[in-house]
């Protein structure tokens, strides 16, 4: 089974939805094609830009209003350039004044960044596809919130989940012209690199570059077989002691944010203090933090990435990705998953555990109970080979018998939330692995069905119920749904927490 498989929206269907009276056909000359993220072609004119909708005009008269990112990256810069929507990150670096700025001007001056909320006050992300820096897409801008004022701000210049591949030789391009460009910037030399080794000996490389009053710290990494996974630029407050200037303060940077102790680890007070008790009866744990995976299928890279943040381990969802051999497209593999962050936790001093997970004899046992219930309705039985395909045998099942012959067995179920009530209790979140399209949800998701991974942050004893977020930005932050629910999506149950804790 592979968690985070994203089921792309079908582009056409906003062709359906989105066009517009009026118009002529455009000059023959005018007519380019253009293709969207799903593959679709279109041909048609540019006709303008309203409401965050492309206007395209095409041949028998019709006007079509297309969202911007309904279009594939090939597209972009073309259309970045017809509707002026440009927004290059440089513009922080031109800001004196970055660090000083109360957040709500700040997030106005910088407007054209389309940064919104994914922690209300802590941090927003923007995925514009006009963001760019030295003439090259941005892929996803992040910036961090203390005091109501700016902290951090880290850009993707390149990851994998997002981009997709990239060869060798177009990596080490792209890596040097932003090395370039930043020391064009800075008018000095920067640090030199320095390599560190994360858990399972994951090697970033790192450079920085200071000019007040910021610093830039510009880190990359490749994965196994050379395989280019990401370039990052983390833009933040100079700091320079003594006065430093040029390489010399840019040397300073790269030590004291490349050698900054971990933070301690929490032992079981602090984390049970963590743990908010409300009048409703909810036992929840506010303040994991949010991570948005996007549209790329990295439910699991971003999940593992939110319990880490949770216990202050600086660990992002590219790294756990580059571990667990995510594909943007594919998601992660279930067993690839678990050793990823088996691996992950040994090396940031935290146990894996496994509460519950769904081996071949759980399976076997699920198939003969629905069997015998599909049977008595006259329904047709689940017919499997000596492999069974897991997402094949959720799609065959009726959703409503699957549920009634999981909360058949009460005995399971109630250890389920057993286990749930009692880590929530210790401050400890659970990364829930579940099959999405078998119970109706609310807000809709991204993904319509199969293998997904979410985190279990709460529960209610009185009402029955778990509290859970996804990895999809604020609105998906805290959701609830009743425990027959919960049961019946359930594939696998897993906790990450501090060694010091039992």
């Amino acid at each position: 089974m592979f968690y985070g498989v994203v089921m792309k929206r079908t582009w056409i269907r906003w062709l359906a939805l989105c066009m517009l009276c009026g118009g002529l056909s455009a000059p023959a000359q005018d007519v380019q094609v253009w293709t969207l993220r799903d593959g679709t072609t279109v041909e048609g004119a540019y006709g303008g830009y309203e409401d965050g909708r492309v206007i395209l005009d095409v041949a028998d008269g019709r006007r079509l209003g297309i969202p911007f990112e309904a279009f594939g990256p090939q597209d972009h810069p073309r259309l970045c350039q017809l509707t002026g929507a440009s927004a290059p990150v440089e513009e922080l670096l031109r800001d004196e004044s970055l660090w000083t700025t109360a957040t709500t001007d700040w997030l106005a001056r910088h407007a054209a960044l389309r940064l919104t909320w994914v922690n209300a006050g802590a941090s927003a992300r923007s995925q514009l596809p006009c963001l760019e820096f030295n003439g090259q897409r941005v892929w996803e801008l992040q910036a961090s919130f203390a005091d109501d004022r700016a902290c951090q701000v880290v850009a993707s210049l390149y990851n994998r989940g997002d981009a997709g591949s990239l060869s060798s030789e177009a990596f080490k391009t792209l890596l040097n012209s932003s090395q370039q460009a930043l020391t064009g910037w800075s008018g000095s030399a920067p640090s030199p690199v320095r390599e560190t080794r994360g858990p399972a000996n994951v090697h970033i490389y790192a450079q920085a570059w200071v000019r007040a009053p910021h610093q830039v710290i510009l880190q990359w990494s490749v994965g196994a077989g050379g395989v280019p996974e990401f370039i990052r630029m983390r833009l933040s407050p100079a700091h320079a002691a003594g006065g430093a200037t040029g390489a010399a303060a840019a040397a300073q940077a790269m030590q004291t944010t490349s050698t900054a102790p971990r933070a301690p680890l929490l032992n079981a007070a602090a984390l049970r203090a963590r743990v908010r008790r409300d009048a409703n009866g909810d036992l929840l744990i506010p303040d994991v933090p949010m991570v948005d995976q996007g549209q790329k299928g990295y439910c699991a890279a971003a999940v593992t990435e939110r319990v880490l943040r949770y216990y202050g381990r600086d660990f992002d969802q590219h790294q756990v990705a580059q571990l667990a051999g995510s594909d943007a497209d594919r998601g992660t593999g279930g067993s690839d998953l678990v050793a990823a962050a088996s691996r992950i936790a040994r090396g940031l001093d935290l146990n894996f555990r496994k509460c519950i997970d769904m081996d071949v004899e759980r399976y076997l046992k699920l198939i003969d109970d629905y069997n015998r219930a599909a049977r008595k309705k006259g329904l047709e039985p689940f017919v499997h080979e000596q492999m069974i395909d897991v997402d094949l045998m959720y799609r065959t099942m009726d959703p409503a018998v699957l549920r009634d012959v999981r909360i058949a067995r009460a005995v399971d179920m109630r250890q389920f939330f057993s286990t749930v009530q009692e880590n929530i209790g210790l401050g400890v979140p659970l990364i829930w692995a579940v099959q999405l399209g078998l119970v109706e949800e609310t807000p809709a998701l991204p993904q319509m069905a199969g293998g997904h991974l979410r985190l279990i942050v709460g529960c209610n004893p009185r009402t029955q119920e778990v509290l859970y977020g996804d990895t999809w930005g604020s609105e998906h932050a805290l959701k609830r749904m009743s425990l027959a629910d919960a049961w019946t999506i359930t594939t696998g149950l897993y906790t990450m927490l501090p060694r010091n804790v039992r």
